[in-house]
């Protein structure tokens, strides 16, 4: 009894392991015809993967047997099978937990579209280095679109006291003096970058890229760097869709700030 299980336990690591690499396999060969579709797999065939090799420490240290594993994993696939529909990469509790260098890094190579939307987008609008990114991505004929809240919004004092104390002048203002100059700078290129300010209570956070984005969901108590952000892909019907609805009825009705 003892050597079947043994020998059950280890077909399925092995069965485990070769879906893992058919799956990253396959990614590979459709990547240049469908990144989303490819990232889904390569996210697939990690899991499996990892779970092989998980599986295999406890049952080296005595922790439950991989059926037994199994089991708990399976407990867990209609969760996950729903985050993957709804195009979740990745989740964070708080924004401040992604590394910095990741949001310059998650624009460089787009190739079509980037949104830029949020309360001050300050780090953006300060930063030379994404300044060039967006020279190049406009070169090529990549298209930004930039949107932040009003600094004459009835909002903005708010959102300007959620800061930490001695942040002088506010970040929303000072940003509204970059970002003008950035839509002259990239003017007659291939694509081109729009700036525009909102009035209204905000409530997302979106950086997007092609046919990915982060989503920061604002809570009132906290400030945006302490707020769940989510990293998400587009699916049908999912929610890069739903925030994109978002994104496109906020910025039809903001007003467009030129530079003076």
């Amino acid at each position: 009894m003892i050597e079947n299980n043994v020998t059950k336990n280890l077909l399925l690591h092995v069965l485990f392991l070769l879906l893992g690499i058919v799956f990253i396999l396959s990614a590979i060969l459709v990547r240049s015809r469908n990144e989303s579709v490819s990232d889904l797999m390569i996210n697939l065939g990690a899991t499996f993967i990892a779970t092989t090799l998980l599986s295999s420490l406890y049952q080296k240290f005595g922790i439950n047997d991989l059926t037994e594993q199994i089991k708990e994993i399976q407990k867990t696939l209609p969760l996950t099978k729903k985050s993957l529909e709804q195009g979740i990469i990745d989740i964070w509790k708080e924004r401040s937990e992604i590394p910095i260098p990741t949001w310059n890094e998650f624009t460089r190579y787009a190739r079509h579209e980037v949104w830029i939307c949020g309360v001050a987008g300050y780090g953006f609008a300060n930063d030379g280095g994404f300044h060039q990114i967006v020279a190049d991505g406009v070169a090529r004929g990549c298209n930004y679109k930039i949107l932040i809240l009003d600094p004459e919004s009835s909002y903005a004092k708010y959102w300007d006291e959620k800061e930490p104390t001695g942040v002088r002048p506010s970040k929303i203002r000072a940003a509204l003096s970059l970002y003008p100059k950035l839509v002259e700078q990239n003017k007659g290129k291939r694509g081109k970058v729009e700036f525009r300010v909102y009035d209204e209570v905000p409530s997302l956070n979106i950086i997007r890229a092609d046919e990915r984005m982060f989503v920061t969901l604002y809570v009132s108590s906290q400030r945006g760097n302490d707020s769940l952000t989510l990293q998400i892909q587009g699916t049908r019907d999912g929610l890069f869709e739903r925030y994109s609805k978002h994104f496109d009825r906020v910025w039809k009705t903001a007003r467009v700030i030129a530079a003076t």
